[in-house]
C-alpha cells in the first residue's frame, strides 16, 4: 500500500472515530431531551384527560386540538406507527433513543358513541430533531474529510515537487560530474602525453643541439692540446670554440625560455609580451602587431606568468591551425583591471570542435587568476580571445 493510501486510511479512521464520538454524544443528549419532553407531555395528557372526562363539549374541543408533543386520536386501538413523525425517523434510531412502550402509558377516554379517545406523549418530534442533528454532523464530517483528503493530495503533489526538482538537479549534477570526470581523465591522458612530448623535446634539444656543440668543443679542445705549438691552428680552433659556446648559450637560453619565461622578472609583462611577439613573428613568418600600456598595475600571484603563457599558447595555435597571415595582441587597462585581446584573421573555430589541451589549459589559467575568458569566433572570420583580469589594488607596478 502506498504512503498516500495509508494517509487516506488514517484520515478516514480518525474522522470515523470523531464522528462516532459525536454520534454517541448526540444520542445521549437526545435520550435526556426526549425523556424530559415525554415527562412533560405525559403530565399534559393526564391533565387534559382529567379536565375533559365526562364533559362532551370539552371532549369535542379536545378532539379538534393539535398539540406538538401530545397525540390525541379517536380510535378503537392505536399503534406506535400511527403517531405523527414516525415515518421521518429510521426505526433503529428511534429504538436507540427510546425503547419503552408509549401505548401502555396512554390516557384513554370513552366517548358517548362507544369510541375511545387516546391521549399519549409523542416523542417523534424531539427524536427527529436529534436525527437531523446527526445527519448534519455526518454531512459536516464527510465534507471535512473530503477537504482534508484533497488538501493532502495536492499538498503531497506540491510537497513532492521540490524533491522532484532536487532529484532532477541531482541527476543533472551527477551527469555533469560524470562528464567532468571523463573530461578530466581525458585531459590527464593528454597532459601525460604532453609531458612525454616535452621530455622528448628536451632530450632532442639537449642531444641534437647542445650535445653537438659540447662534442665539438671537446674535439676542438683535444686538437689544441695535441698541437700547442701551432699558433694559427690554436687561434682558428679557439674561434670555433667561441662560436660553439655562443650558439650553445643561445640554444640554452631558448630552451630555458621555453620552460619558464625568465624575462618576466627583469622586463615585466609588457616588454616580455613585446619580445615574445617579435620572436614569434620571426619564427612563424606571420605578421604580429602588439599594443601594451606603459605601466601594468599589480596583478595576483603568477597572473603575469599565466597571461604570458596564454599569449604564447594563442600564438602557437595561430601558427598551427588558424591559417592566418595577421595577428594582433592588445593589452589595455580597463576599470576592473586588465583586458588582453589576441585577434587573428584565420579560419576561426570549426563547428563541433573538441577543445584540446591548449584551450583547456587557457581556461584553467583564467580560473586560477579569477579572470574571465571568452572566445569570439565565426567560421572564416578568425578568432578573438578576450581575457579580463582583476588587479590587486590601485597603483602602478
Amino acid at each position: 500500500m502506498s504512503r498516500f493510501l495509508t494517509l487516506m486510511m488514517s484520515l478516514f479512521l480518525v474522522f470515523g472515530f470523531l464522528f462516532l464520538l459525536a454520534f454517541a454524544a448526540l444520542v445521549q443528549q437526545g435520550k435526556t431531551d426526549v425523556q424530559r419532553e415525554l415527562a412533560a407531555s405525559r403530565e399534559l395528557a393526564q391533565l387534559l384527560s382529567t379536565l375533559a372526562e365526562g364533559d362532551r363539549q370539552r371532549l369535542h374541543l379536545l378532539e379538534q386540538a393539535e398539540l406538538r408533543h401530545v397525540v390525541i386520536s379517536v380510535k378503537h386501538s392505536i399503534q406506535l406507527e400511527d403517531l405523527d413523525g414516525s415515518d421521518e425517523v429510521p426505526k433503529w434510531f428511534f429504538q436507540l433513543i427510546w425503547r419503552e412502550d408509549l401505548v401502555q402509558d396512554a390516557n384513554t377516554l370513552y366517548l358517548p358513541d362507544g369510541r375511545r379517545m387516546w391521549l399519549l406523549a409523542n416523542p417523534f418530534d424531539e427524536v427527529e430533531e436529534v436525527w437531523e442533528s446527526v445527519v448534519l454532523v455526518f454531512v459536516l464530517f464527510v465534507a471535512t474529510y473530503l477537504v482534508a483528503a484533497m488538501a493532502a493530495f495536492y499538498g503531497r503533489r506540491l510537497g513532492l515537487k521540490p524533491f522532484q526538482l532536487l532529484a532532477t538537479c541531482y541527476s543533472t549534477l551527477a551527469n555533469a560530474l560524470e562528464l567532468e570526470q571523463k573530461s578530466n581523465q581525458h585531459l590527464t591522458g593528454e597532459l601525460m602525453a604532453l609531458q612525454e612530448k616535452e621530455r622528448a623535446y628536451l632530450a632532442r634539444e639537449l642531444h641534437d643541439d647542445l650535445g653537438q656543440y659540447v662534442t665539438g668543443i671537446r674535439a676542438q679542445s683535444y686538437l689544441i692540446s695535441q698541437t700547442p705549438d701551432d699558433a694559427m691552428l690554436v687561434k682558428r680552433t679557439a674561434e670555433i670554440i667561441i662560436e660553439h659556446c655562443q650558439a650553445m648559450q643561445e640554444g640554452f637560453l631558448r630552451l630555458v625560455r621555453s620552460l619558464h619565461p625568465v624575462i618576466l622578472e627583469p622586463l615585466g609583462l609588457g616588454q616580455s609580451l613585446q619580445s615574445l611577439a617579435t620572436q614569434w613573428q620571426q619564427s612563424s613568418g606571420i605578421s604580429c602587431s602588439i599594443l601594451v600600456p606603459d605601466c601594468v598595475p599589480p596583478l595576483q600571484k603568477d597572473a603575469a606568468t599565466h597571461l604570458y603563457r596564454m599569449v604564447q599558447e594563442a600564438l602557437n595555435n595561430v601558427a598551427r591551425h588558424a591559417k592566418a597571415n595577421r595577428v594582433s595582441i592588445d593589452l589595455r587597462l580597463i576599470e576592473t583591471g586588465l583586458e588582453l585581446v589576441v585577434d587573428d584573421n584565420g579560419q576561426g573555430l570549426q563547428a563541433n570542435m573538441v577543445q584540446g589541451v591548449g584551450l583547456r589549459s587557457m581556461y584553467e589559467r583564467a580560473r586560477c587568476m579569477n579572470a574571465n575568458l571568452r572566445l569570439v569566433s565565426k567560421a572564416g572570420q578568425g578568432l578573438k580571445i578576450i581575457v579580463k583580469v582583476p588587479v590587486l589594488q590601485e597603483g602602478i607596478a
